[in-house]
């Protein structure tokens, strides 16, 4: 929508909305997630593995992007909210960063994980 010379304002606000939600969710599962089993259960399987080395780089990559997604999605929302939008080429580039950056951390979710296998 962001890519329309007139996007549609309420579906606009309302996907802009409902991904801020989303990364709060994931961000809240993943975390007691985190707490609960990966920190006790799996990161010491990892780490003691063959590919140890994954786990340091690209989790704590992932880690550190992880925590910063759920405001960078809150940024869009909150521009999304005002009319006429401002910025438009500055959203489309922060969307589309936003889904490069989700991307991303899936596959490296799967890197770390195959490091167990």
């Amino acid at each position: 929508q962001l890519l329309r010379a007139q996007p549609h304002l309420r579906w606009l606000r309302r996907s802009s909305l409902a991904t801020v939600l989303a990364w709060v969710g994931a961000w809240l599962a993943g975390g007691y997630y985190y707490v609960v089993y990966y920190g006790a259960n799996v990161k010491s399987v990892i780490k003691a593995g063959q590919y140890g080395w994954a786990h340091s780089v690209f989790m704590e990559w992932k880690e550190h992007v992880f925590l910063f997604l759920p405001f960078l999605a809150l940024v869009v929302w909150l521009a999304v909210r005002k009319e006429p939008i401002n910025a438009q080429p500055q959203l489309v580039w922060l969307s589309g960063i936003l889904w490069v950056l989700a991307l991303l951390i899936t596959g490296a979710g799967v890197l770390v994980s195959g490091a167990v296998q």
